[in-house]
């Protein structure tokens, strides 16, 4: 509870700047599947370029352009779970049980072709992430199997993590009304929870293409107020990651132990649109296996986002 009115005292204390607040969560309920990434909820905040930096952020913002400087904050919750939810069934080849809880800060420059995302991710896996508690509760909601072996999930341990994306465009067929825009996503992030360096593309069309912040799959997308707006995107990715604490913490010893893959891929589809300060986005993201003895090829869910300005 803490954390959560942190965060909410830090995206208020600037009143009069334009800022986003968004809320997502990623579910696999929507492709009727369990196993590996399986659930994840989100709340942040993304300022306007030019906003006034709160005081810690300030020293590291002392090289980039003020105008085009911008901050955010979120705090997300990610669950991932082994394909059989019933622990007398569950193999021994599929991957433990983890809960992952993380407070996101960062900065970010907008420039007239990209636009650069930097971020620090502090937190806890294990129980105290109360992962297990929204599982259970949104499988009874939902009537779906109860999971029953949170028991053997990965065990407490402190979470620090530092990341950058950028959203860079190649190609617009048109800087005024419906048309195409293809973007390019090279990324890295390190630290204990997942290391990892990626590059991706987007295509989208529609109307709704001037921003560059937001625009990668995984962000909340940011539209100018007073407008309406919408596109069609599908993404793709493909990275290298050399480790995965949810795969490689310190877990009890009745859970798998699996062996990560390093080279992963992801892909992505889906609508977003806005209408005044108020906006929405649905899409259906899929990953290869995460691990050598996974049973599916690849796991997908959906995510469904809201965005609103203030």
């Amino acid at each position: 509870m803490r954390v959560w009115l942190a965060l909410l005292g830090l995206a208020t204390a600037l009143p009069g700047q334009a800022s986003t607040g968004y809320w997502i969560m990623d579910n696999d309920v929507v492709v009727r599947t369990d196993g590996d990434y399986t659930n994840g909820l989100f709340l942040g905040h993304v300022s306007q370029p030019g906003a006034r930096l709160p005081a810690p952020l300030r020293p590291f913002a002392r090289h980039l352009p003020e105008s085009n400087t911008y901050w955010h904050a979120e705090l997300s919750q990610k669950m991932w779970t082994p394909s059989d939810l019933n622990p007398d069934e569950q193999s021994q080849l599929e991957r433990p049980y983890a809960g992952v809880l993380l407070a996101t800060v960062g900065l970010g420059t907008e420039e007239t072709k990209h636009s650069d995302h930097y971020g620090i991710s502090v937190g806890v896996i294990g129980p105290a992430s109360g992962a297990e508690a929204v599982q259970r509760q949104v499988h009874k909601w939902l009537g779906n199997t109860a999971p029953d072996g949170w028991e053997s999930q990965i065990e407490n341990t402190p979470l620090m993590q530092l990341s950058w994306l950028r959203n860079e465009r190649l190609w617009q067929s048109s800087t005024e009304g419906t048309g195409w825009d293809l973007l390019w996503h090279p990324r890295a992030q390190g630290g204990n929870v997942q290391s990892e360096a990626a590059v991706g593309a987007s295509l989208s069309f529609g109307n709704d293409l001037g921003q560059l912040r937001g625009r990668h799959w995984q962000q909340p997308p940011i539209s100018p107020s007073g407008q309406v707006g919408w596109a069609l995107f599908i993404g793709t990715e493909v990275r290298y990651r050399l480790n995965d604490i949810t795969l490689q913490g310190p877990r009890p010893d009745d859970a798998p132990d699996v062996t990560m893959t390093h080279w992963q891929g992801s892909w992505a589809v889906g609508l977003r649109g806005h209408y005044k300060r108020v906006g929405a986005a649905f899409s259906v993201q899929g990953d290869s296996p995460a691990y050598e003895s996974v049973s599916n090829r690849w796991t997908s869910y959906g995510r469904l986002l809201f965005t609103w300005q203030y």
